[in-house]
């Protein structure tokens, strides 16, 4: 499978493809695409203080310009990725949708990550995110330990969560994946 020349460059500067760095360059395009230029951009990302879903981090540098080095992006513990872009007073959140974090984590895959990041990468954003803003805030500058409260409006329309088999074409069938104890317990 030939990789889409941005998912080879995200490789090379991660070291490795996965979903969560994909999501985060997801997530990132957004920030940069509303805001612009990442000059006077900040971001906060919640996410678990760990690898796997920590490559969130490295995705929405990636992609927004925003970078731990310039000091205008943040790390906060959360379950779930989330990234809030900030610029000129205005907020954004990108949320990972509800349900779809429990579906990566239980169909992650070592063996499949080139194939699942191709299809989290070509995913439509509004199948993948809850986007709120951009709306007028009251942002702290990084470091501070304020969150950025954003209060908006839904930007994105919630379509219907895919389901089934032909949903996920990398979807994990082996004896550790929900499917694979569900075939268990029923025998």
């Amino acid at each position: 499978m030939a990789l889409p020349s941005e998912l080879q460059a995200l490789s090379r500067f991660h070291g490795h493809l996965g979903v969560y760095v994909t999501l985060g360059l997801r997530m990132g395009q957004i920030g940069k695409r509303v805001f612009g230029h990442y000059k006077g951009l900040n971001a906060a990302v919640e996410c678990r203080p760990k690898p796997p879903m920590l490559c969130v981090v490295d995705g929405v540098q990636f992609a927004s310009g925003c970078t731990m080095g310039k000091g205008n992006i943040t790390v906060e513990d959360a379950d779930d990725p989330v990234a809030t872009f900030s610029k000129d007073g205005r907020a954004l959140r990108i949320a990972l949708r509800r349900g779809w974090r429990e579906r990566i984590d239980d169909e992650m895959s070592k063996e499949l990550e080139r194939e699942q990041s191709v299809f989290y990468y070509r995913l439509p954003e509004a199948d993948l995110f809850d986007v709120i803003g951009p709306e007028l805030s009251t942002s702290s500058p990084p470091g501070s330990g304020a969150r950025t409260p954003v209060s908006g409006r839904r930007a994105a329309r919630r379509p219907r969560r895919p389901s089934g088999p032909a949903a996920h074409p990398v979807r994990s069938r082996g004896p550790e994946s929900r499917r694979g104890r569900a075939a268990r317990r029923r025998r």
